[in-house]
């Protein structure tokens, strides 16, 4: 019975976000991909986002963009090459 209880306590937990994010950003990932692709990034095949060629610096709020991906999506962050 221990064994069931904690493979289904393992199941339920899930990456999560702050509140602070989760009320900026939503519960769907939709808006802050969208928010990143508008501003430049690209998301590449390993889920990192790559920074717009043209800067190197990011913005707070798309550092929060990228936090909240990473927090509760499980996205990679941002591709240093």
């Amino acid at each position: 019975m221990l064994a069931y209880l904690v493979t289904k306590q393992e199941e339920t937990i899930m990456p999560q976000a702050t509140e602070e994010l989760r009320a900026e950003w939503g519960i769907e990932t939709e808006k802050a991909i969208k928010f990143l692709e508008n501003a430049g990034f690209v998301l590449r095949q390993d889920w990192q986002w790559e920074r717009p060629k043209d800067r190197y610096h990011v913005t707070g709020k798309e550092h929060r963009a990228i936090w909240y991906l990473v927090e509760e999506w499980d996205f990679g962050g941002i591709y240093e090459e």
